[in-house]
């Protein structure tokens, strides 16, 4: 062979070599999922005459096994699941993440392919070994959650789990009542109830109550230093003792006694705010200070699921922008989904308490895990509230 054909060789080679290392690798296949041809396909699918291939490892006829909040679920979108990828989906559901907790630690929580539960939980689950860390370069729709919410689901560096919805915390007034002074004054509105003259209400969980009086004495939301929560009960007990305090008690009820108008102010869930302004128009909600309490939604695979590759795949469905939003829609919920905003229903994405328009300078604070501050929430709380004592922490 002649040297300047061998020479020509040589560049030949050099120069796909360099072509291959400028060329990005192809995409994980799980992330070449073509969803709407698999919709496409859904009509003739369903009266036999074609067949989905179902993600591989998928299980196409097995049994996909949800833990997660009692009605999480919109059925249609659980049944769009079953119809695209013939596996079929049972929920079983709790109330709060404590009673959550407790099902898993007693270890009989097996096999559960998909669970739904509070942030703060995170790192129990982890540690206890009850989540597999997520593969996130195989969820094709990750990108739409929202750069608020990206941060969570992490544990010491490794993805466990993704954000679905969010909820913040804060004032529920009668328009009537309301001015802007108030909404300046925070959380004082609610624990100095003899300036205007206004039955109030506070949580019943220990947690909010105290994170309350914590954050208007100046300190964080999250703190369980004993002296500073020695300080925060005193404002609590100062508040109990006002015969315009009716009592402690759950988001929901705050907002439905704020809507009947038999308290004009309480504390509540922007959620429960929106279902109560969307009965009574009277109703006004607004946050308190520069940092929200905030807790969101989030969903992951089991450590013992025996389907996890078709629960991965779950994962990435409930994170298509249509699917967020519809299932958001169907919670009456914020979802944390930047991508699905534009499909969440007109009457939902214009509510400005399900979507408050936080001003810049506010930021949500999303609650840390306040495990090892049990006892001493409990401790202070129930030395202050009476009646019911099985009050969820979380």
């Amino acid at each position: 062979m002649k040297i300047s054909s061998l020479k020509n060789l040589g560049i030949l080679f050099i120069t796909v070599f360099i072509i291959n290392l400028m060329t990005p690798p192809p995409a994980h296949p799980a992330a070449l999922i073509d969803y709407e041809a698999i919709d496409a396909a859904m009509p003739a699918r369903l009266t036999g005459e074609d067949q989905y291939k179902a993600p591989e490892g998928a299980a196409r006829r097995g049994l996909l096994r949800i833990y997660a909040p009692y009605g999480y679920f919109d059925s249609m979108v659980l049944e769009r699941f079953s119809a695209l990828t013939g596996c079929r989906v049972k929920v079983e559901s709790f109330q709060t993440n404590r009673e959550m907790l407790n099902f898993f630690n007693t270890g009989r929580a097996d096999g559960f392919d998909i669970i739904i539960f509070r942030h703060m939980v995170l790192s129990h689950l982890v540690q206890g070994s009850h989540l597999s860390a997520l593969p996130q370069w195989r969820l094709a729709h990750l990108n739409g959650v929202g750069p608020k919410f990206a941060f969570l689901g992490y544990y010491h560096g490794a993805r466990f789990a993704v954000p679905l919805s969010w909820r913040v915390m804060g004032i529920l007034n009668h328009s009537g009542h309301h001015e802007r002074h108030m909404e300046a004054r925070g959380w004082g509105n609610l624990l100095a109830p003899e300036i205007h003259q206004r039955a109030v209400v506070l949580p019943d969980n220990p947690r909010f109550a105290f994170g309350i009086a914590l954050q208007e004495l100046g300190y964080s939301f999250d703190s369980a230093d004993h002296n500073e929560l020695a300080e925060a009960a005193a404002v609590i007990r100062r508040v109990s003792e006002s015969p315009l305090f009716l009592g402690f008690v759950p988001f929901n009820k705050a907002a439905a006694l704020c809507e009947e108008g038999l308290v004009t102010i309480g504390v509540t869930s922007n959620r429960d705010a929106s279902l109560a302004m969307r009965g009574n128009p009277e109703l006004s909600f607004y946050t308190a200070g520069a940092r929200v309490p905030a807790t969101a939604d989030m969903i992951a695979i089991g450590a013992d699921s025996r389907n996890a590759e078709t629960a991965l795949y779950f994962i990435d469905y409930m994170l298509r922008p249509e699917i967020a939003a519809q299932n958001a829609d169907y919670l009456h919920m914020s979802t944390a989904n930047s991508l699905a905003l534009d499909l969440i229903s007109p009457d939902n994405r214009d509510d400005r308490a399900l979507y408050p328009d936080l001003e810049p300078f506010v930021q949500m604070e999303f609650l840390q895990d306040p495990a090892a501050s049990h006892s001493v929430f409990d401790d202070y709380y129930w030395r202050l509230a009476t009646g019911e004592h099985n009050v969820a922490i979380y």
